[in-house]
């Protein structure tokens, strides 16, 4: 196995069927399910310091790295199709495997993009972009039971 971020990081995605299937081993880069809102200026003219409200959700999720057959099987059959939401999850160890108990997050995505690509030494890398799906609420932690 190559060297990755997040050693003791679980990924879980749903394949056509709805069984997790845990890509962790061939995903060698991501930020997980990043929590992002806008950030909106709300401060008036004769205000001496700027004011903000946090604005729309964003929780977009880049995965990299090596292609597998069964990698390369769930995405083919879900990128580009929006009605097709599938379970993202991602659980976090503290310095080992995660277990009951340790932070999950997990949400409903769609598959945007998904890319194969061939690196110099050989490798066959993947890259595969996710969206919240439509209608969809931000996701949400919880712990891994």
């Amino acid at each position: 196995m190559s060297a990755r971020k997040g050693l003791y990081t679980k990924i879980l995605i749903d394949d056509a069927g709805g069984t997790p299937t845990d890509v962790s081993a061939q995903v060698t880069n991501t930020e997980g399910i990043p929590l992002t809102y806008d950030e909106i200026e709300v401060g008036g003219f004769g205000s001496t310091v700027k004011s903000y409200v946090a604005g729309r959700a964003d929780v977009p999720v880049t995965l990299e790295g090596s292609v597998s057959s069964a990698l390369h099987t769930i995405f083919t059959g879900w990128v580009g199709d929006d009605t097709d939401s599938r379970t993202v999850t991602f659980q976090y160890g503290n310095n080992a495997a995660a277990t009951t108990g340790d932070p999950e997050i997990e949400g409903e995505y769609v598959c945007t993009a998904y890319n194969v690509r061939s690196e110099l030494d050989g490798k066959q890398m993947f890259s595969a972009k996710l969206a919240l799906a439509a209608g969809e609420s931000i996701p949400a932690w919880g712990t891994v039971a």
